[in-house]
């Protein structure tokens, strides 16, 4: 009985032993299964040392994707003991994945975990002594399609760049050089290119995810460049300076450089893109600590938080779930809130001492650097379980800057400023608003320009212009040159052809501006020819005036060019000289400095009492003449004195018996045979026949009758042709019209004939003769 109790006993203890071996490690080339270790549900034997193989076929363009469901093995330090690894490859001298792992999760990531390889096959080991037993793991495998699931990674203490894969401890260095403190990193997934700020070299660069061209992107004017974002939807950069404390924009490459803000920030640090909705957001670690947003070109600035904040370094964006993430070095927290500040929440508030310093959103978690665990971090993304710490090919470092890519993130939808759309027409940088995109000037603007200039010449001469003015966009400090050195003038020859003037604007950080005009030159030594020119005037002047007015017609010129200018005149028409001669001149100009010279003279002479006498040499004019008076020169004897006065004496008695004889009698006026018909009886005026006035008191005589426009033709047309005083109008072109001065007044005179029949009418108002 005893023998077949213990042979019962061995044939178990064989069939678990066989089941044990059975499950301690296999080949798999299903697409999809499960792994689990000896034993599992239960607690796993002692001293194993299983290895699990997972390949796809050869012809499958295929990866292995491991999901560990559940892990609990014996913990000790550094995992010595009993231990899961996982090697990207079909053997042990493969690539690890995830180095020996113990405890209750696994090194990388957080559990449960997601690790893939990057081949056709994969590789697992698990290894245990005899110390003690636990539950072991549980995971489960299938094959997909090739992936891209990386961190880009800043290590300052080694001065490189990492490419470490989010699934492993597999990390590739990218081949940068020119490194001194590296910072800040970004990817984009268009180009595949990393970008990357250095505040010791003080530049920001580029360089393919592949390691290959690495190029410089700016170094003027470059201080403490924090943080860096890339906008792949519309191909700018935004970059924070701490140094210069600006955030600035520029296109991928570089060009087309521009200031947005500079005024109110203190120490910016992290900043990144809400792609396709046309706002930025930036951390400020100042003095007066804040997160701020605002649209792509910098306006409507948005604070989302400022209380209780003490050093915000990363920020970073949950598209899905539209929430703003950071993390505060100082006050050793992480918290995040709705993109508009809302619903503030304080995720996890640190009990050691951290630094957080990069971070980012991935698929399954949350992710940053730290100065203090020197690895990055992990956590899901509502820190419900511990966080997991990730030193980059198991080297702790100093890590700074985070960012992440994977391949089955859904990019943005193309805008008016992808490439696409050949930059939506802007000429510089477009930018996206909340609205809509918008066309940023960046360049040094001209406010003015010179025209083009036209100029003839006949000799060598100087041609001047207004130097042009400029602004900057960035309000930054622009250089002006000139294809003419610092004049503003040059010399051209009558030989010059067409002269080009070109003008550049450049601003500290490259941008430029060119401003250009012409110069065309034409000989020209033909004057300008005078067509029409005044005949010298000569002029009465009464004794009791100082001067008298000249009138005449302007004179008029013409030029080959077409463009002439009046450069000197003496005199203008209508003003008052006096006695002696005058010499009126006017003289021309084209362009090219040729003159003409119009010159006439005007004489001014003595004249007799009541007498103005004008003369125009070579040209007929109307002249009026009354009785003449000669001037006494020098000094007067007592005898003409008396003559004179007997004379003024005789002509009073003649006025006075003139007019008696005109109210009782008909009026024969009487003129000179100048004025009128050489019947001294043809002619008799309406005023004399009704008013008994004189009719040669006149001093100027006008013939025919005045224009309507003339200034004393109403009075004019009241008494000689219209009004009380009608003459028929018949006749009006054989009136004789004289006008006085002072008072101004006319009196008309008609032939005889005509006013044969002509009765005066009876005064209506019998006291008065008006």
């Amino acid at each position: 009985m005893e023998k077949i109790r213990l042979l019962v006993l061995f044939l178990l203890i064989t069939c678990e032993i066989t089941a044990y071996a059975q499950n301690c490690g296999s080949s798999f080339g299903e697409t999809t299964g499960e792994v689990l270790s000896p034993g599992f549900p239960g607690n796993y034997p002692a001293n194993l040392n299983c290895s699990w193989t997972i390949e796809a076929a050869q012809n499958l363009d295929v990866v292995i994707e491991l999901t560990i469901q559940q892990f609990e093995v014996e913990y000790s330090e550094l995992c010595l003991n009993d231990s899961l690894m996982v090697y990207d490859g079909a053997s042990t001298n493969s690539p690890m994945l995830v180095s020996p792992s113990c405890g209750t999760k696994i090194s990388w990531p957080a559990h449960p975990s997601t690790v893939r390889s990057t081949g056709r096959a994969m590789t697992i080991v698990f290894t245990t002594n005899d110390v003690i037993s636990a539950g072991g793991f549980r995971a489960t495998f299938k094959q997909v399609m090739p992936r891209e699931d990386f961190f880009v990674v800043v290590d300052v203490s080694y001065r490189k760049i990492y490419r470490q894969e989010r699934s492993s401890v597999k990390a590739e260095a990218l081949p940068v050089f020119g490194l001194l403190i590296p910072v800040a990193v970004d990817f984009d997934p268009i180009e595949r290119k990393v970008y990357f700020t250095d505040v010791g070299s003080k530049f920001i660069g580029r360089i393919g995810i592949d390691g290959s061209n690495q190029e410089t992107l700016a170094t003027s004017h470059i201080g403490v460049p924090d943080g860096i974002a890339v906008d792949y939807v519309t191909r700018n950069m935004y970059w924070t300076d701490t140094g210069t404390d600006t955030i600035s924009v520029a296109r991928l490459d570089g060009t087309y450089r521009r200031i947005l803000v500079d005024e109110n920030i203190h120490e910016p640090r992290d900043i990144i893109v809400e792609p396709n909705e046309g706002y930025i957001y930036w951390s400020d670690w100042g003095s007066f600590p804040k997160i701020e947003k605002s649209f792509g070109d910098g306006s409507n600035r948005i604070v989302i938080a400022s209380l209780f904040l003490g050093w915000p370094n990363g920020i970073t964006l949950d598209e899905t779930a539209k929430k703003l993430y950071w993390a505060d070095a100082k006050l050793n927290r992480i918290e995040r809130c709705n993109l508009d500040g809302s619903h503030r929440e304080l995720l996890k508030a640190f009990v050691t001492d951290v630094h957080p310093f990069g971070l980012v959103v991935a698929e399954d978690g949350i992710y940053w650097t730290d100065w203090v665990t020197q690895g990055i971090d992990v956590a899901d993304r509502n820190f419900q379980k511990d966080t997991t710490t990730l030193n980059v090919n198991g080297v702790p470092t100093r890590l700074h800057g985070l960012a992440y890519h994977s391949s089955v993130a859904a990019l943005k939808p193309t805008t008016d400023c992808s490439l696409g759309w050949l930059n939506s027409g802007c000429e510089e940088l477009c930018v996206l608003i909340p609205s809509g995109m918008e066309c940023l000037a960046v360049s040094p603007i001209f406010d003015m320009c010179p025209e083009d200039i036209y100029i003839s010449i006949k000799e060598t001469t100087v041609v001047e212009w207004r130097k042009p003015s400029v602004s900057s966009p960035s309000a930054v400090d622009v250089e002006v040159t000139s294809s003419h050195g610092s004049s503003n003038s040059t010399i051209v020859t009558p030989s010059s052809s067409n002269i080009t003037v070109t003008y550049q604007a450049l601003d500290i950080f490259g941008n430029s501006a060119h401003c250009s005009f012409s110069i065309s030159v034409t000989y020209d030594n033909q004057a300008p020819r005078v067509i029409k020119c005044p005949d010298d005037i000569t002029k009465e002047l009464p004794p009791s005036q100082e001067n008298v007015i000249v009138v005449w017609e302007e004179p008029e010129v013409v030029d080959n060019s077409g463009d002439v200018s009046l450069i000197q005149q003496s005199n203008q028409s209508g003003s008052k000289f006096g006695l002696g001669e005058t010499d009126v001149v006017y003289i021309w100009q084209d362009e090219a400095k040729n003159t003409a010279e119009c010159k006439f003279q005007i004489q001014i002479i003595e004249g007799s009492e009541g007498t103005v006498k004008t003369t125009i040499s070579s040209t007929v004019k109307t002249t009026i003449r009354s009785t003449e008076m000669a001037k006494p020169e020098g000094k007067v004897s007592p005898i003409l004195i008396v003559i004179l006065f007997s004379a003024v004496a005789i002509l009073l008695l003649a006025i006075v018996i003139g007019v008696i004889i005109g109210k009782c009698v008909k009026c024969q006026c009487k003129f000179g045979s100048n004025n009128r018909s050489s019947d001294p009886n043809a002619y008799m005026t309406s005023m004399q026949m009704n008013q008994g006035i004189n009719c040669i008191s006149g001093s100027q005589l006008l013939r025919p009758p005045p224009p309507p426009d003339h200034p004393l033709a109403p009075n004019f047309y009241e008494h000689c042709i219209g009004g009380s005083h009608s003459i028929p109008t018949t006749n009006v072109n054989s009136v004789y019209c004289e006008v006085t001065e002072d008072p101004p007044a006319y009196s008309c005179a008609l032939p005889r004939e005509t006013l044969s029949d002509v009765k005066p009418p009876l005064p209506t108002n019998k006291n008065s003769n008006v």
